[in-house]
């Protein structure tokens, strides 16, 4: 991952864990996607954003898995279009 991504990554981390505990942990991941995703924050997509950023269960999210899960999130998303062929909103 390219050093100015991490940066990012890390400044957009910093914010999540405030409490400064050195990750984020998966209720408090999900208060925040609840509150800033809105209408995009729906439960179904918040655990399958969370089983890709917490993979081993641990309910906690540290900086490696974060980089790694918004890699793969990253990844695994179409083309930017707001609406699917179904009429369905994506998250991001």
């Amino acid at each position: 991952m390219e050093e100015d991504v991490l940066e990012k990554l890390r400044t957009v981390f910093n914010v999540c864990d405030e409490r400064n505990e050195g990750y984020i942990s998966v209720e408090h991941f999900k208060d925040l996607a609840k509150e800033h995703f809105g209408q995009f924050g729906d439960d179904e997509k918040i655990v399958g954003i969370i089983q890709i950023l917490d993979p081993e269960g641990k309910g906690k999210i540290n900086f490696e898995d974060f980089c790694e899960g918004v890699q793969q999130i990253n990844e695994l998303q179409v083309p930017l279009s707001p609406i699917n062929l179904q009429g369905e909103q994506f998250l991001c």
